[in-house]
């Protein structure tokens, strides 16, 4: 028997290591030390440490499992069992079948992840990574991955690249492996992701920075580089590969750090760097080019900046108006040029007069004109503008070409003289303009006259109006500088309106002469009122101090002056009424700074751990010195304190008692939170502090308890009935059996499922959810399938609990048995929906082998659904994640349950998703079942006329997808007997359709128009991509032409037969070009049999003048669907077959040749829309040139007429 003395925490943990070495030096038996009883955790920890010592593998492996996480987590820690010589127990199949049955999901996972902290070996590791990933415990499968050898790497990061980019940091499953990171780049799709995989590797460079590079180089797309490189980095490519920045700028440009990349920068390599940069001809207007990059063009001198943007604009885009676009102007690039050389463009495009700023928007161009030329311009245009918003958009052109005081002082008087009667707005708009010129100072007394005039026109010089200070200031700053005398409304707005930010932005327009002399009437004028002020000592004139002294600072700041400036008056009554000033930093005298000495903590000398600071590391603490565990026992007043007020986790010290100290601290513990509990049932209060307390204290019996301390507690606090009457309950007693449901739990060793079993029923069922998840994680398999079992026996409330756990823990044997068993002893649809959705779950998410074994049982499910089902089950019915080998089952399964629903409009919309889903995945399905619904679809509408009756949308709709899954059924064929079954199916649709081809009903032809859109339908069907290269498909459709043509007269189906005539010729050459397609030969093809069929029709006398245009529409439309499908331009096509039919000669195939020959193409390609230009040049010089009426007259009117443009030019 052990048993520990000493007092503190890390003595006893010592004497324990003493006595496990002591005990291998003495070399005892361990077969004489497993034979003794073990009494406390001590005693197992001991055995443990002693066999690790031992190195005995059999006793180690028992303990993994026994089932109790401590000591579990002990043997964990021995490092050796990992060690390869014992890879015949630590290995997946021994692991799997002999441990992992008796250990608990948490333990589990604890083994894997040291499994995965150890392990080296290529082998052993691509083992684990296999058998992780084979349980679906990907996470875990990544840890062993990173030691998994190149060629398993490689062969992993094929199979789930998605899955390592999302859930693995690169730099740890890459390594120093050039290949492995290549494989990975050449596997990711995303060229985006690329370039963030490759950041990642940055550290690669250091290994080899030429592979790196060139690894970059190779997999992001310059024009695509958005991630930049780190400082270092970018340094190293500036310093040591300039040469490859100079070689792709396109790239580095926009990686490397922009400071560096502009520190280690030449002009001459930027002006390597720009032409580089620059994109497409639309792109490039379409954002301002310069402005994006006008870091790089600050290298360059300003006048010489213009001069190379045009260069290389006109290097890379050859002769395309550079300085006469549009968008030159709105991006201001004009501002580039000289005040002569703006002069010149802007006359130019005056000149040119093509109104590329709009519609009568040339007078815009005047702007950049000088005043004197603009200005008898602008008069003209104003004299003929009726529009008075166009008229003051003029005048603002005209104040733009201002270019000295005289411009302004022409304008203004012109202005009053012809617009002073215009909208006030537009005036004020006027007036502010004027005043940003700069030169308002600059003008004469007869303009400052007019500038008057017109302000008294909108009223704004009257006082009190404080719409327009702005015009007030510039008369008052007027004044100043003048020396004319104020009126009252400038002194007015000097004295309580005075904008000194105005006036700071307008200082740069006056002169230093006049700058002083504005200063020093404010100054003077202010300090004089403020002196005023200071006589008098009532209220108002305390506002005038305050706000004269404001002023004065406000003017000193304005002209950059100090706090030494101000009148000593001002500055002692700023410093008396610190108040109004003491956030401003003028007055502030500038001070060393100096740190403030930080104020020590005091504590309570008598209670070195008040409430507040009490924490469980401080138990800890005084737990691991000797001379403080007489402090712990006195602190346990101070611990009920703090559990009383707040969520005091003490869960480590709880679990340090509970195994070093479990004959005494543990035993005082024990006792001091049964009697906390006891104490608290016999007071009369019932507050929340009482809860706290409550709680606490179980959960602390719980942790620290032995088995006969749990059950009492367990045994005298059964509740007596399931249902919960609030209303007279003692709200203590149910508070502790809220905190047994919630805290039993936790106790290390699981109390007798006997005990906690009556505790979960009623209403107490959702105080034990927390109990459901950590019994499940923590329970060895074992006992958690005990406890699964005894709540699976139980009401409706506690039984979907218990499945939602078997589906984690059962096997899939087990599982089966469960859900059958369940599910049909059950109508409740709540419990049948859990159970559905959480077996369609566990399907997806497990791996092959389980899955198959569970499929059964969701296929029974799907034969027994019935119509109260929830409607999340049969949204699982159609749910894509179905693995694909399990879809056409799957779904037929839910269709012959689905199919016996009644027809509530529910249920109809059920069966319609059914059936899209069905038709969307006819390459899963089971042939013969399809071609079995189909035919009973056929029996119903046709055989039996059920196409005669009314249906609601919905049920029309229904009817449509069982026509689509016909349609689809007859394009899906994979082989000859698949074919002949599908033509079958087809003739008989057609051939039954036609015994009832009139048959009326609600006036249209039901069934003549229901043969039609079959027809459509099959036809659609072909042109899905599963089904476009099909070698059926013109059989097909001459199957459908054979039919048409024996079951109805030519003369009702003409243009039908037209139609499939066409498309069998398109249908052959898809055929015949699907591996390869080569429009050349396709045109080749294409003419001949048009030719053939063209003939065909006049040696028969069927070519009739009046179909002859929409014969050409279903050709030209015909082909352009067929190169779609052949992935070449349509438009392309018939002009390849147009020249074909013209080299053919012959006035017929001439007007052929005209009718399908089109206008224009539809590319994003040069070389096509190059191709075709020559194409219809070559054609229209080859049709001039043939001599006959009727050919010349189509020619000019389709190719000249319509719509009078230039055609092929």
């Amino acid at each position: 028997m052990i048993e520990l003395t000493a007092s503190s925490l890390g003595q006893r943990q010592r004497q324990l290591n003493f006595k496990v070495a002591e005990t291998v030096k003495e070399k005892i038996s361990f077969d004489d030390i497993k034979s003794t009883e073990e009494k406390s955790d001590v005693e197992k920890l001991f055995k443990i440490d002693v066999a690790s010592q031992y190195r005995n593998i059999d006793y180690i492996i028992e303990i993994l499992k026994c089932g109790d996480s401590l000591l579990i987590s002990r043997a964990l820690n021995c490092d050796w069992i990992f060690n390869d010589e014992y890879s015949h127990f630590m290995n997946p199949d021994y692991l799997h079948n002999e441990v992992f049955p008796l250990m608990s999901i948490k333990m589990k996972t604890k083994i894997l992840n040291k499994l995965a902290y150890h392990l080296r070996k290529e082998t052993r590791t691509e083992a684990f990574s296999n058998y992780c990933k084979n349980i679906k415990m990907k996470s875990l499968a990544l840890k062993f991955f990173l030691f998994t050898s190149e060629a398993f790497k490689l062969n992993l990061i094929k199979e789930d690249c998605n899955y390592l980019s999302k859930h693995g940091y690169p730099p740890l499953f890459i390594g120093n492996s050039f290949p492995l990171a290549e494989g990975y780049l050449t596997t990711e799709h995303y060229i985006f992701q690329k370039e963030r995989f490759i950041d990642k590797l940055a550290y690669l460079y250091h290994v080899d920075e030429n592979k790196y590079l060139d690894l970059l180089e190779k997999y992001v797309m310059p024009e695509h580089a958005f991630v930049p490189m780190g400082c270092r980095l970018s340094k190293y490519m500036m310093t040591k590969h300039k040469h490859r920045v100079l070689r792709l700028p396109l790239m580095y440009v926009n990686k490397i750090k922009r400071n560096i990349l502009l520190r280690y920068s030449t002009t001459e390599d930027v002006k390597i760097y720009i032409p580089a940069l620059l994109p497409t001809l639309k792109r490039f207007w379409e954002y301002n080019f310069y402005a994006h990059n006008k870091y790089l063009f600050n290298f360059i001198p300003s006048d010489k900046t213009y001069k190379f943007l045009k260069s290389i604009f006109q290097m890379t885009y050859g002769d395309v108006p550079f300085e006469m676009n549009y968008k030159f102007y709105y991006h201001e690039y004009h501002d580039f040029l000289t005040q002569e050389e703006k002069e010149q463009w802007a006359l130019k495009h005056i000149e040119d007069a093509k109104e590329i700023l709009g519609t009568n928007n040339d007078y815009i161009w005047y702007k950049f004109v000088n005043f004197t030329q603009a200005f008898p311009n602008i008069k003209k245009y104003i004299l003929i503008t009726p529009d008075t918003d166009i008229r003051n958009k003029m005048i603002m052109v005209l104040i733009d070409s201002i270019r000295t005081k005289e411009d302004l002082e022409t304008l203004i008087n012109y202005y009053y003289k012809r617009h002073n009667n215009e909208n006030v707005n537009y005036k004020r708009a006027f007036l502010r303009s004027i005043i940003k010129t700069g030169f308002i100072y600059q003008c004469d007394e007869p303009t400052w006259g007019v500038f008057n005039k017109i302000l008294c026109s909108i009223e704004t010089i009257d006082p009190g109006y404080t719409l327009c200070h702005s015009y007030k200031f510039y008369f008052a700053i007027h004044n100043i500088i003048r020396g004319i005398e104020m009126d009252s409304t400038l002194m007015d707005y000097i004295d309580k309106s005075m904008d000194m930010n105005c006036l700071k932005r307008n200082l740069d327009d006056l002169k230093t002469d006049e700058q002083r002399s504005v200063y020093e009437y404010l100054f003077d004028y202010y300090f004089k009122k403020f002196k005023y002020s200071i006589q008098w000592d009532h209220d108002e004139t305390r506002r005038n101090r305050n706000k004269y002294a404001l002023y004065l600072k406000n003017l000193l700041k304005c002209f950059d002056k100090t706090k030494e400036n101000l009148p000593k008056e001002a500055l002692s009554f700023m410093n008396s009424t610190y108040c109004h000033f003491q956030y401003d930093d003028f007055l502030k005298d500038k001070k060393d700074e100096h740190q403030q000495s930080q104020k020590k903590s005091e504590k309570d000398p008598e209670s070195p751990y008040r409430l507040e600071t009490l924490t469980e590391n401080c138990l800890l603490r005084l737990l691991k010195k000797d001379e403080e565990i007489k402090t712990i026992v006195e602190l346990r007043p101070e611990i009920k304190s703090c559990i009383e007020q707040r969520t005091f986790s003490i869960r480590k010290f709880l679990k340090k008692l509970k195994i070093y100290y479990s004959k005494d601290l543990g035993n005082l513990f024990l006792e001091f939170f049964e009697s906390c509990l006891a104490d608290i049932q016999q007071l009369a209060r019932n507050d929340l502090d009482d809860c706290k307390l409550i709680q606490n204290s179980v959960y602390a019996i719980f942790n620290i308890g032995n088995e006969e301390n749990m059950l009492k507690l367990l045994l005298e606090n059964i509740p007596k009935e399931p249902k919960i009457d609030h209303s007279t309950i003692d709200r203590k007693l149910l508070t502790i059996q809220e905190a047994i449901c919630r805290y039993a739990c936790y106790a290390r060793l699981p109390v007798p499922m006997s005990t906690i079993l009556p505790y979960i029923k009623g209403d107490y069922v959702h105080f034990c959810l927390p109990m459901f998840n950590r019994y499940l994680a923590n329970l060895p398999m074992p006992l958690c399938h005990e406890f699964i079992g005894s709540i699976l026996d139980a009401p409706l409330s506690v039984q979907k609990h218990g499945i939602r756990l078997a589906f984690t823990a059962f096997s899939a044997e087990n599982l089966k048995n469960l859900l059958l068993n369940v599910w049909k002893n059950t109508k409740n649809v709540s419990l049948r929906m859990i159970i559905y959705k959480s077996l369609f779950d566990k399907i997806i998410k497990s791996n092959e082998e389980t899955q198959n074994e569970l499929y059964d049982v969701i296929r029974e499910l799907n034969l027994s659904l019935y119509d109260e089902d929830h409607r999340e089950v049969f949204d699982l019915l159609v749910s894509y994640e179905m693995p694909k080998r399990f879809k056409g089952d799957y779904l037929e399964s839910s269709w012959i349950s689905v199919k016996q629903l009644p027809n509530k409009t529910k249920n109809i919309s059920i069966k319609n998703k059914l059936l899209n889903e069905i038709e969307n995945h006819m390459d899963c399905m089971n042939r013969e079942f399809v071609l079995k619904e189909i035919e009973d679809h056929i029996k119903i509408m046709l055989l039996e006329r059920g196409i005669e009756k009314s249906y609601t949308d919905l049920e029309n709709s229904c009817n449509d997808c069982l026509w689509n899954i016909a349609a689809r059924y007859i394009v899906a064929s994979k082989t000859d007997d698949d074919c002949s079954k599908s033509l079958q199916l087809l003739e008989i649709i057609l051939r039954e359709s036609y015994k009832q081809w009139s048959l009326v009903s609600n006036n249209p032809y039901v069934v003549n128009k229901n043969s039609f859109i079959i027809i459509d339908k099959v036809k659609e069907k072909s042109e899905l991509s599963a089904y476009k290269f099909s070698k059926y498909n013109v059989q097909m459709f001459e199957t459908i032409l054979s039919c048409v043509l024996d079951l109805s007269p030519d003369r009702e189906i003409y243009m039908t037969i037209m139609d499939l005539r066409i498309l069998i010729i398109s249908k052959k050459v898809i055929s015949q070009e699907s591996k390869d397609p080569d429009i050349n030969r396709a045109s080749k093809y294409v003419t001949k049999e048009l030719v053939l069929f063209m003939n065909d029709l006049k040696n028969n006398n069927n070519c009739f003048t009046i179909f002859y245009n929409s014969i050409v529409t279903v050709i030209t439309q015909t082909f352009q669907k067929m190169s779609s499908l052949l992935r070449i331009n349509g438009h392309l096509l018939l002009a390849y077959v147009s020249k074909e039919l013209l080299m053919m000669e012959g006035t017929d195939n001439t007007l052929l040749a005209l009718s399908i020959m089109p206008l224009n193409i539809s590319t994003t390609f040069d070389d096509e829309r190059a191709e075709f230009k020559k194409f219809c040049l070559d054609f229209t010089k080859k049709v001039k040139d043939i001599h006959i009426f009727e050919i010349q007259s189509f020619y000019y009117n389709k190719f000249v007429l319509d719509n009078f443009e230039k055609r092929f030019a």
